[in-house]
C-alpha cells in the first residue's frame, strides 16, 4: 500500500533531510499505527483522534506529558522526532481502551 510506504520514509527521513532513528526495540509498524491514529480524525486534537482510534484516554494524557506534547495539539503540528517519542511512551504500557 502506498501510505505504508509513506510512512516507513517519514520514519527514516524527515522534511529537513536529518535522519530520524526509531531505537532499537520499537516497532516501526507501532510508530506508523501511532501516526496513523493521530491523523485518522480530520480536525481533530492528538488525545481525540488517538483515542477515537484504540488508544486509552488515561494512557494517552501520561504519555503526552512525558513527551511535553499537549493533549490539544494537532498532529500536523509535530515533528518524526515527536512520534517516535510518543510511540516509544505508549509501546511500554497496554494502550487499549
Amino acid at each position: 500500500m502506498c501510505i505504508d510506504r509513506f510512512y516507513q520514509l517519514i520514519i527514516n527521513i524527515n522534511i529537513s533531510g536529518t535522519m530520524t532513528v526509531v531505537p532499537e526495540g520499537l516497532d516501526r509498524e507501532f510508530v506508523a499505527r501511532v501516526i496513523d491514529a493521530a491523523f485518522a480524525e480530520r480536525r481533530k486534537t492528538i488525545r481525540n483522534s488517538m483515542s477515537a482510534n484504540g488508544f486509552a484516554k488515561d494512557v494517552l494524557d501520561a504519555a503526552f506529558e512525558a513527551c511535553g506534547i499537549s493533549p490539544t495539539t494537532r498532529a500536523e503540528t509535530l515533528d518524526v522526532a515527536d512520534f517516535v517519542r510518543l510511540a516509544q511512551e505508549l509501546g511500554d504500557v497496554d494502550h487499549t481502551a
